[in-house]
């Protein structure tokens, strides 16, 4: 400090050096809570995006092993529908064989030819 001055203008300048550092820091504060919003903000619409990419992506995962467990379904269905088929087919071969033994049977039991 300058020792011409006198010491209430020593003060003064003092005060005046301290409200100088004063406001520059808090204007450096203003700018780096700033940039830490401007930051969070980028990282908020990444994880947004990301997110958005992430679920787009697991819901066609999802569609596509529901399309694949809907054909194993249908696949399964068709073969059982088959054995069905050819269970009623030989069951019907059966019953035409009882009917034809039937018929002919109480045919030859009355003596009806």
């Amino acid at each position: 400090m300058n020792t011409d001055f006198s010491p209430l203008d020593q003060i003064r300048q003092t005060e005046a050096e301290v409200a100088r550092k004063i406001a520059s820091s808090q204007e450096e504060s203003k700018q780096r809570v700033a940039q830490a919003r401007k930051e969070a903000k980028q990282l908020i619409t990444k994880a947004r995006e990301t997110g958005h990419l992430q679920g787009k992506a697991r819901g066609i995962e999802i569609i596509s092993k529901s399309e694949e467990e809907s054909h194993a379904i249908i696949e399964q269905a068709r073969r059982m529908a088959e054995v069905y088929q050819a269970h009623g087919q030989q069951q019907m071969a059966t019953a035409v064989r009882f009917v034809v033994d039937l018929v002919l049977g109480f045919e030859g039991e009355n003596g009806i030819s």
